[in-house]
């Protein structure tokens, strides 16, 4: 689709991942075998999910295989929502149209419309979708199927293979709450012989296990190496000492996204541990954004937000805690305690290992140690050397 590739930030920071796109390019000669495995990657959000694709889908320079790219959380989640974007999106990717165009397609009358540019198969399920929607009551199950077979379509009418790639695949979940939909994946065929399917998703726990029934392999995204954030921070704001790239490393671990914010607040302060902290806990830095949204997300996902908050607070002021001490710090049974553990952990924002429960992210950690605390907002000079040398 015209713009897409057009970010010149994300193709200028893009840092370190040469081996995640080898092992899709492998899939890729597959693909054209009809060999291929469909790809779940997983990582946390800001760990590179969205640029890494975006790059693969860009040095795809084969004539005969259509990119298609899609991201669940822009679009409005319904049945037949899902239907008219689905066919939208793909028809924009296949004729190579803008934002514009697919935009005015994403109605009724538009996927109408396409009927007069497409052929007999992609044509018919145009048919059955507008049929469906004019009805009072369509079948939503019906919808779904038949958008998912809409790029399949096009691929055989057009002698094509499709590499398909759908960012937060997680959220496709959220149709199982409508009355007609008892699982979403009884309706999407995942293997069909000319698409490749690449997904996203932040939420390990939770969709992981969903997915392994399916024909995916899975990668993980891992933080950068070292000598990797060196590459993005000189990427971002130009050679620095060796002693700014370690000071950089230890208080990010190498997530790209806290990286690049911080090389970026240092250029204008000049101190790295004051970068890192206005970043955090200053409305205005992109990592408070990023902790915030992460947090509400993870919530959001969760049940029993109030209980959870206060485990969260707890556990961000210490390294690790067992089970009976957490229990005890929020004044509930181990039962109690252990049920709302579980529920943390199944949205990627605790972690239990040995029987040690911990915050894994230690920038998240430090934002939620805060949240409570009062320091979150614009914090004045005293504070910042006070918590720089905390640091």
């Amino acid at each position: 689709m015209q713009g897409f590739f057009s970010d010149k930030t994300e193709k200028m920071l893009f840092s370190g991942r040469e081996l995640y796109l080898e092992q899709l390019q492998k899939t890729l000669s597959l693909l054209k075998k009809s060999e291929q495995k469909n790809i779940a990657i997983f990582g946390k959000n800001g760990v590179g999910k969205t640029y890494i694709v975006k790059e693969f889908l860009r040095r795809i320079d084969d004539k005969s295989i259509l990119p298609i790219y899609i991201d669940l959380n822009r679009i409005s989640l319904s049945p037949e929502n899902l239907s008219i974007e689905l066919i939208a999106a793909v028809s924009a990717w296949f004729f190579g149209y803008d934002n514009k165009w697919h935009s005015e397609t994403k109605t009724l009358e538009g996927i109408r419309a396409l009927k007069q540019i497409l052929k007999n198969g992609s044509s018919e399920i145009i048919d059955k979708v507008v049929n469906e929607l004019e009805k009072i009551k369509p079948n939503q199950q019906l919808l779904i199927e038949q958008a998912f077979n809409f790029s399949q379509a096009i691929a055989e009418e057009n002698n094509k293979k499709i590499v398909f790639c759908i960012e937060n695949f997680d959220k496709i979940l959220e149709l199982n709450g409508f009355e007609q939909v008892a699982d979403v994946f009884s309706s999407i065929n995942l293997h069909q012989k000319n698409i490749l399917y690449i997904t996203t998703s932040s939420a390990i726990e939770q969709f992981k296990p969903r997915l392994s029934k399916y024909n995916f392999e899975f990668i993980n995204i891992s933080p950068l190496s070292k000598e990797e954030t060196k590459t993005l921070i000189e990427k971002s704001i130009g050679k620095v000492s060796s002693d700014i790239v370690n000071e950089i490393y230890s208080l990010t671990l190498g997530h790209p996204n806290y990286v690049s914010n911080v090389a970026k607040r240092f250029k204008e302060t000049s101190n790295v541990k004051r970068a890192f902290l206005l970043e955090v806990l200053s409305k205005s830095g992109g990592i408070y954004r990023d902790c915030e949204s992460t947090l509400q997300l993870s919530l959001a996902r969760a049940r029993g937000k109030t209980l959870l908050n206060v485990i969260l607070n707890v556990l961000s002021h210490y390294d690790k805690l067992r089970l009976t001490e957490i229990a005890r710090k929020i004044f509930r049974s181990a039962g109690v305690t252990k049920s709302l553990l579980t529920r943390l952990i199944e949205v990627d924002i605790i972690s239990k290992s040995d029987n040690l429960y911990s915050i894994p992210d230690p920038v998240l950690r430090y934002f939620i140690s805060h949240q409570n605390s009062g320091i979150l907002s614009e914090p004045d000079e005293s504070l910042l050397k006070k918590l720089e040398a905390e640091l």
